[in-house]
């Protein structure tokens, strides 16, 4: 095969055996020279039920925490220290294929704190932190598609201050991505925007021109303008713009800024 090709299974009959064909994706997937999984019903009027491909999780770590006083990344949660706690959470989640953490702020005691899945992860020293979240961002991203070499159909940004993330939301936001394709992908309670986020492959050219400390924000606003605009594509396939998970619960909207916000999260407030 050239090097160049890319080798995309078809698997057919999805409406007659979907739970089937996902299982087969997912075994699929498992080799290195596949790239993705397409799951199709061939005979009806929306052929392509879904598009299985690699999702890499960036769990962002880098940051100095100045509103909390110190590195809140590395404060306990459960017994173990927070930015362990949200690693374990993407361990969980059989959709992630990569994990990457970034460093920056005492990157040392990051380290230690994620050191004892140190063999599931691959953790980034982000040396420009300080200039910031865009950067992390940035490294992450790259650092993400060089374990996929060059397969990663998505990635998934964490921040490691957010103990409400589960393994079952991150596979929603991947789920959702493989039935639409959208570009981005976004959880939302009660209408209000939400993290983790979701990015197609067609959106990393745009993380080269990320600055400052806005993460990828500027990429959400532009595809959520672009969806008002082009309005609801009718057959759900390549959809302009955001594609939304509606999740029931608020921990999607719930960070730890302040210490505050700490002691009302340890007691379930």
């Amino acid at each position: 095969m050239p090097h160049s090709a890319r080798l995309v299974p078809l698997l057919n009959k999805a409406d007659l055996q979907i739970d089937g064909g996902r299982a087969a994706a997912r075994l699929l997937l498992g080799a290195a020279v596949v790239d993705e999984v397409v799951i199709a019903a061939a005979e009806t009027a929306e052929p392509v039920r879904e598009a299985w491909g690699r999702v890499a999780a960036v769990v962002l770590a880098a940051g100095e925490a100045k509103r909390f006083g110190g590195l809140k990344q590395v404060m306990p949660w459960n017994g173990t220290p927070l930015v362990a706690h949200i690693v374990q959470q993407v361990i969980a989640c059989p959709d992630v294929a990569h994990i990457v953490v970034t460093r920056g702020a005492q990157g040392d005691r990051v380290e230690k704190a994620v050191g004892r899945h140190a063999a599931e992860i691959e953790q980034i020293e982000v040396e420009d932190w300080r200039e910031g979240q865009s950067r992390s961002v940035r490294r992450g991203l790259q650092a993400a598609r060089g374990l996929a070499s060059g397969r990663l159909s998505a990635a998934v940004f964490l921040l490691a201050d957010q103990p409400g993330i589960t393994p079952g939301l991150l596979s929603a936001l991947i789920q959702r991505h493989r039935e639409t394709l959208a570009p981005v992908v976004v959880p939302r309670y009660q209408g209000q925007r939400g993290n983790p986020v979701l990015f197609d492959r067609r959106t990393f050219p745009d993380f080269e021109s990320l600055a400052g400390d806005a993460g990828a924000r500027s990429i959400i606003l532009r595809h959520a303008a672009e969806r008002h605009e082009a309005g609801r594509h009718e057959a759900g396939r390549q959809e302009p713009g955001l594609a939304w998970v509606d999740w029931p619960t608020n921990e999607i909207l719930r960070d730890i800024d302040t210490p505050e916000d700490y002691a009302a999260a340890q007691a379930g407030g």
